[in-house]
């Protein structure tokens, strides 16, 4: 009898030891479900981020207009008429502006390349995004046209790269260097036949899409320049 008695409570035992370990499974089944709806349900929110227009620029066909560049100044090159130089073309990242005003907490915005949640977001003139630069954020401001624009510290927007082409610059082009507050806080303008030697051996800030342009039309850079870069 007694024997009977522990048998019969071993089997109950296994049976709800059973039921146990079923239930758990299915505990971990549903989370498991409930984990891939939720990262299939963030990833709709990152495929429908906001980013910035698209633009297409043929770095070896460029069309008339003005255009941020970045060079190096040891890669510039001599040449009859005037000297070459290796300049990679970028675009000044713009955001339209209905879609920033449609833009939810929750969901994501793509910057610089980097997609960020939105935690926090104030539409009230400037767009503060996560409490904006100064606490770890973003700035966004009207720049006009429908418009906005990435707004860094010291006034820095973001570009996006579409490649280095070498350009060929004429010796009767003048480089304006509004950027040289060293020599003068109003800049330099530097005579065309001069220019090679001023770009190969000025040594006082950059020459990136931040501050050099050129303007170019039909497929002739036809201005150079350099503007002030905090």
């Amino acid at each position: 009898m007694e024997i009977k008695t522990r048998n019969t409570i071993i089997g109950v035992a296994l049976v709800l030891l059973g039921c146990a370990l079923f239930a758990l499974y299915q505990c971990e089944k549903r989370a498991k479900v409930a984990d891939i709806v939720s990262d299939e349900a963030e990833m709709d929110l990152k495929d429908s981020a906001v980013k910035p227009l698209p633009v297409s620029i043929d770095v070896n066909n460029l069309e008339d207009g003005i255009y941020p560049v970045a060079f190096s100044q040891d890669e510039i090159v001599k040449a009859d008429g005037g000297y070459n130089v290796p300049f990679e073309v970028f675009n000044m990242d713009l955001y339209d502006t209905v879609e920033l005003h449609q833009m939810e907490v929750g969901g994501y915005i793509e910057i610089a390349g980097e997609l960020i949640k939105i935690e926090t977001l104030s539409k009230d003139g400037t767009i503060l995004i996560n409490g904006g630069l100064d606490n770890g954020g973003a700035d966004l401001i009207s720049i006009g046209g429908g418009v906005y624009r990435y707004q860094g510290w010291d006034d820095i927007a973001t570009y996006t790269s579409f490649g280095t082409v070498n350009l060929f610059v004429s010796d009767r082009i003048d480089f304006v260097d509004k950027g040289n507050v060293e020599e003068s806080m109003e800049g330099v303008v530097v005579s065309g036949d001069k220019a090679f030697d001023y770009l190969s051996t000025v040594r006082f800030g950059a020459f990136n899409q931040y501050s050099t342009r050129i303007r170019v039309e039909n497929g002739a850079v036809v201005e150079f320049y350099r503007v002030y870069q905090p």
